[in-house]
């Protein structure tokens, strides 16, 4: 009996490691962020139709940061929310370039005008090293005093992002 159930256990123990790996693969794993509850420093962002000119973030309000491109189709997709949360909102949202032609996003911002109230980009990429930014795309909530809220790499949860845009709305 013996000498037939060594046979079948390499095959077991394969099917249990199998097994195993897979329910790790489908656990919803997200990365969590070192960087919030840190400041943010925008002052590198300038805008893409203006590269002499610093944008503005005078106002006393939170700020959605989203870090995309014209041609990650993810992106569009996170358009789409943050368009939503936006008019529902009506907060400021900035798109900061990632790795894209300054000419291709004009040309993409005229076909898509209503989602971001600018479009940035860093030339020295210190706002990229700061934040953590490793791809697109990427996007934070940024407090009224510049402290970094939510972070959320990868396509946007538009349930978290409410829920940390609620909880920041609540105290002003």
């Amino acid at each position: 009996m013996f000498k037939k159930f060594k046979y079948f256990l390499p095959l077991i123990v394969f099917i249990a490691v199998m097994v195993s790996f897979a329910k790790n693969l489908s656990l919803d794993k997200k990365p969590i962020s070192n960087v919030i509850g840190k400041k943010a420093d925008l002052s590198t962002l300038v805008s893409i139709n203006d590269p002499s000119q610093q944008l503005n973030f005078k106002r006393n309000e939170p700020i959605i940061i989203h870090f995309f491109s014209s041609w990650c189709s993810t992106c569009h997709l996170d358009h789409e929310k943050i368009l939503k949360i936006k008019q529902r909102h009506k907060l400021k949202v900035v798109g900061v370039l990632w790795q894209d032609d300054l000419d291709r996003i004009k040309q993409w911002q005229v076909k898509n005008p209503n989602i971001y109230d600018s479009i940035a980009f860093d030339p020295s990429d210190r706002i990229i090293v700061q934040l953590g930014v490793v791809g697109i795309p990427e996007t934070f909530i940024i407090s009224k005093d510049k402290t970094i809220l939510f972070n959320e790499k990868g396509e946007l949860s538009q349930e978290e992002l409410l829920n940390a845009l609620h909880i920041e709305l609540a105290k002003q």
